[in-house]
């Protein structure tokens, strides 16, 4: 894995100088993306046009090189004016790179030794709290509705969150999938509950196992399906005999 100068926020050297290791498909680069006063950004353009110079540039390199961008971070309240600004704008950023791969700074919340670092001092910039139990930077760590639901109705008396959750296949029983009894079962033909609890594992496919919010459905029993298990019971009595 290869930085660069400036914190490794340039890597504006390499298509000059490209590195070469002797073991083939090991090469990583990987540049960090902070906050500088030096060179702000007012828009999304402009924040692709200055990147592209110093890192962008690695993605349309040939041979092709995997970019890591290793580093990035903001103030865990994102009340921090410019700083906040630009964040928003890097977000918006990867969003629009896909294919970039990347690691936020820091998850602790206390600070290592190092330069303008105190040990074991309040990390700012930090998702979790210093005793490493609960979420420091909510603005952050902010919780998404699944991406394959589509919100039908909010319950105002409970103040849940419905959802209908489209079934990607027909089952014979139309089964609960992806869920565990008994209190995490998600029934896809019908509304579900979001509990918004950020950093816990997702209970829908195709989520993102950190950032992705917890999913359980309403615990109710129907008669229909006491039919449909008497039915498939009595085919297995059947295979059987």
């Amino acid at each position: 894995m290869v930085e660069g100068p400036e914190y490794s926020t340039n890597l504006s050297g390499f298509d000059k100088l490209p590195v070469h290791l002797p073991v083939p498909n090991r090469l990583v680069y990987s540049p960090h993306a902070y906050f500088d006063q030096k060179h702000p950004f007012a828009t999304l353009d402009e924040m692709k046009q200055g990147y592209e110079a110093r890192v962008g540039y690695l993605m349309h390199a040939q041979p092709a090189v995997p970019l890591w961008i290793g580093e990035f971070g903001t103030c865990q309240d994102l009340n921090c004016g410019a700083n906040s600004a630009w964040f928003r704008l890097f977000i918006r950023f990867l969003e629009a790179n896909s294919q970039l791969s990347w690691s936020y700074w820091p998850l602790n919340g206390n600070q290592s030794s190092g330069m303008t670092r105190k040990y074991d001092a309040v990390e700012t910039y930090g998702l979790l709290s210093p005793d490493y139990r609960s979420i420091a930077a909510p603005q952050i760590v902010e919780p998404r509705p699944a991406g394959n639901a589509v919100e039908i109705s909010i319950d105002t008396d409970g103040r849940q969150l419905h959802e209908l959750i489209q079934r990607p296949f027909l089952g014979v029983l139309d089964q609960a999938i992806n869920g565990k009894r008994p209190g995490c079962e998600v029934d896809v033909r019908r509304s579900v509950r979001i509990e918004h609890r950020p950093l816990l594992s997702a209970r829908l496919p195709r989520r993102h196992s950190v950032l992705a919010p917890r999913v359980r459905a309403d615990d109710d029993v129907r008669v229909s399906n006491l039919f449909r298990l008497a039915r498939l019971g009595r085919l297995v009595v059947w295979i059987l005999n």
